[in-house]
């Protein structure tokens, strides 16, 4: 099978959770009165950003709680 290959490993708790808070901090109830663009333009850099690092495997499996 021709094609791209991918590591099937997944980011650390602690990268997890530190991405969770900054999405928690960007969408909190005390800012939902802002559009729904203005918070787009907050996430997308921390999601981009995020992704973009772990692309290419480093991570390792999280441990299932």
């Amino acid at each position: 099978m021709a094609g791209r290959f991918y590591l099937q490993s997944w980011p650390s708790a602690r990268a997890m959770r530190v991405l969770r808070d900054r999405v928690r901090a960007a969408t909190v109830i005390s800012k939902a009165e802002r559009p729904v663009s203005a918070v787009v333009v907050d996430l997308n850099p921390v999601l981009r950003g995020w992704g973009a690092y772990f692309r290419n495997g480093n991570s390792r499996r999280t441990e299932k709680q």
